[in-house]
């Protein structure tokens, strides 16, 4: 009976070795295995940077006094460190910013102030994971639709 158990300690011993083996190895491979923001390998070289493709927000849209974050929308994955120092809202400095892929997220820290116009200037800085700048500046004025619907244009045309 006490060797049964001598080879059933054993037995168990080299057991549990392998299952730790195992599940250092798993643990390994989803460290390491993770998934890398790049562009996959062959093709042709990327020479371009990224191009914006849309804005979630039209000029028209009013966000005063919200916390609504505003979305850009590229071509291709930003790098997040070429975002530090490129975003700027004229006479506003409370917000923060996110890149996920190929969005920059600007969101306010508390609200959006109340404005007549919010102007959001993006250098053309931003670039790719490739080191491939933007070909433009963007620049994005958000006006509140107050000032768009009480403004007209009087005028005459003249032969």
């Amino acid at each position: 009976m006490n060797k049964k158990s001598n080879n059933y300690n054993k037995f168990t011993l080299i057991l549990e070795r392998l299952i730790m083996k195992y599940y250092l190895a798993i643990l390994l491979f989803i460290f390491v295995g993770c998934a890398a923001q790049m562009a996959p390998k062959g093709g042709p070289v990327d020479n371009q940077g990224p191009k914006l493709i849309k804005v979630s927000h039209p000029s028209n849209t009013n966000i005063t006094n919200t916390n609504t974050e505003i979305v850009f929308y590229f071509d291709e994955f930003i790098n997040p460190l070429s975002i530090v120092n490129s975003i700027e809202i004229i006479d506003f400095t409370d917000f923060s910013y996110q890149v996920r892929g190929k969005k920059i997220i600007i969101t306010p820290n508390q609200k959006w102030p109340k404005y007549k116009v919010l102007k959001i200037n993006i250098s053309r800085n931003i670039s790719d994971f490739n080191g491939n700048n933007m070909d433009n500046p963007i620049k994005l004025s958000l006006f509140s639709s107050k000032l768009i619907s009480d403004n007209k244009i009087f005028g005459h045309i003249v032969n």
